[in-house]
């Protein structure tokens, strides 16, 4: 089953996090101790709406979109 959970832990990067907004999701960037914030929407209503897989190449697309 595919959770907010599962997918974070998938990604294991304590600096991201999975947000809900109105029928979309987003991945949430930030730094403790630094005022920089990035974030990546996921237009889809349901988290089952893409796979384990597919959220992870998500996730770690916009993971690598901030360490470049």
């Amino acid at each position: 089953m595919t959770t907010r959970a599962a997918i974070l832990k998938a990604l294991g990067d304590d600096r991201v996090s999975l947000e809900v907004g109105d029928e979309y999701f987003y991945f949430l960037y930030s730094e403790s101790g630094n005022d920089y914030y990035m974030d990546r929407c996921v237009y889809v209503p349901r988290l089952k709406d893409l796979s384990l897989a597919q959220w992870v190449e998500e996730g770690k697309a916009f993971i690598a979109s901030i360490d470049d």
